[in-house]
């Protein structure tokens, strides 16, 4: 973004030498109340385009999530999820400890730091790996979502029992929940079986790969599923998977240049 001189923005700062000197230490934590209630005032005042500007040039997400709970305003301003791919190490998420099924630890590599967060809505799923962020759940009853773990908003997949070959599911019956079809032309036993929710929580899906950013609402997801690995996709929206015919198993599937 360029300015003439005349149509730069105003940089509110306040006009108090002690918090001058202190802002320029970076020593924030050292403000008082009043201090830093002058601090947020006059963020407050500044141009949302120019605020948006800065959130675009953090690569790192603490840093995107400290802007934001800087104040009210700022927090408005921008979005929970920041529309721009950050750039930026990979945390590592950890269990926090051998008790709690919902609270869990990140390591920044950045900064060789600790975070824990609370994330209720994992309780009872089955957590298969992340993508742009974005951690997989499955539960097997038979949702299958998409979580952020730090704004803990969800983005819902079509369900297991839409996959092609699954027959029905049918909560009712208990370890057998799930019918699935074994018919495939280079089969020659192509009985219809039985499996469990244990199973469709833990084995069904074996990799989704995402196309893009989901947080753009424009996404294709392709997975690979069942006993013989095959693939399926969907596409934001959709209410069901739809299956890929291929020559041969799907052994892995990596994404390239929005090309899988």
């Amino acid at each position: 973004m360029e300015f003439n001189d005349d149509e730069a923005p105003r940089v509110f700062v306040a006009d108090d030498s002690l918090l001058q000197r202190k802002l320029q230490k970076r020593r924030l934590t050292e403000l008082t109340p009043k201090e830093e209630s002058q601090l947020k005032g006059r963020l407050s005042k500044l141009p949302k385009d120019l605020i948006n500007e800065v959130g675009k040039r953090l690569i790192n997400y603490v840093d995107y999530v400290r802007l934001r709970s800087t104040c009210k305003s700022l927090k408005s301003m921008l979005p929970n999820t920041p529309n721009h791919q950050l750039s930026q190490v990979p945390w590592l998420m950890l269990p926090h400890d051998n008790v709690s099924k919902t609270r869990f630890s990140f390591l920044n590599p950045l900064e060789n730091k600790m975070y824990n967060f609370d994330i209720p809505e994992v309780k009872g799923m089955l957590l298969q790996g992340s993508l742009y962020g974005w951690i997989l759940a499955v539960d097997g009853y038979p949702e299958l979502c998409l979580i952020n773990p730090f704004t803990r908003a969800q983005i819902q997949l079509p369900p297991l029992d839409t996959f092609l070959d699954v027959l029905r599911f049918d909560p009712n019956v208990p370890n057998k929940e799930y019918l699935i079809s074994g018919k495939r032309s280079y089969l020659h036993n192509q009985k219809t079986h039985a499996r469990g929710v244990a199973y469709f929580r833990k084995v069904f899906v074996r990799k989704v790969v995402l196309s893009t950013n989901p947080t753009s609402n424009e996404f294709t997801a392709l997975a690979i599923y069942g006993e013989f690995e095959e693939l399926a996709f969907c596409t934001s929206g959709d209410k069901k998977w739809t299956k890929l015919k291929v020559p041969r198993f799907g052994e892995d599937v990596l994404k390239e240049n929005f090309m899988f």
